[in-house]
């Protein structure tokens, strides 16, 4: 499939939908290949095209949507104190 979002072209492999359509949603983690992305399509377009009412995130909730790209990995690496970074030095 191939999303147009302000005119960047973001391929999808038809494997983003059928991954989030998994229900295994409470385990992906979105990243990206900045700054490699920046140099392609720059990062917003890419973000942009991701993120498009078409794009792989259409048919996730919003809540599923926040954990992909947020809360996911704030579980995995939650967030450290000043003081945790200081006893690690």
């Amino acid at each position: 499939m191939e999303t147009t979002c302000n005119g960047s072209r973001f391929k999808l492999a038809g494997l983003a939908f059928k991954l989030f359509a998994r229900n295994i949603n409470h385990k992906i983690i979105f990243g990206t290949d900045w700054p490699v992305s920046k140099t392609l399509n720059g990062h917003k377009k890419t973000m942009d095209a991701f993120l498009h009412p078409e794009g792989p995130l259409a048919r996730v909730s919003d809540v599923q949507r926040r954990w992909i790209m947020l809360e996911n990995i704030q579980r995995v690496l939650p967030a450290r104190t000043d003081a945790a970074l200081v006893q690690h030095s």
